[in-house]
């Protein structure tokens, strides 16, 4: 079970990305259109690196370019 946090969109990159939270703690998964890609397992990290790696996602910025 994991809980909604927050969601991240860029329609121009046609990528989405939530945050949940679930029982170890953080993660991100990751969409193209309405497909996952990726769960990005960030959950000995604080919420500020999950909301982080969610942004870098949808803008294809470092690693996810």
């Amino acid at each position: 079970m994991s809980k909604p946090i927050s969601c991240y969109v860029n329609t121009e990159n046609n990528r989405t990305a939530d945050v949940v939270l679930t029982e170890k703690g953080y993660a991100v998964v990751c969409f193209e259109g309405t497909e996952v890609v990726k769960t990005i397992d960030v959950s000995e990290h604080s919420i500020n690196y999950a909301e982080d790696t969610a942004e870098n996602w949808v803008e294809k910025w470092g690693a996810y370019a």
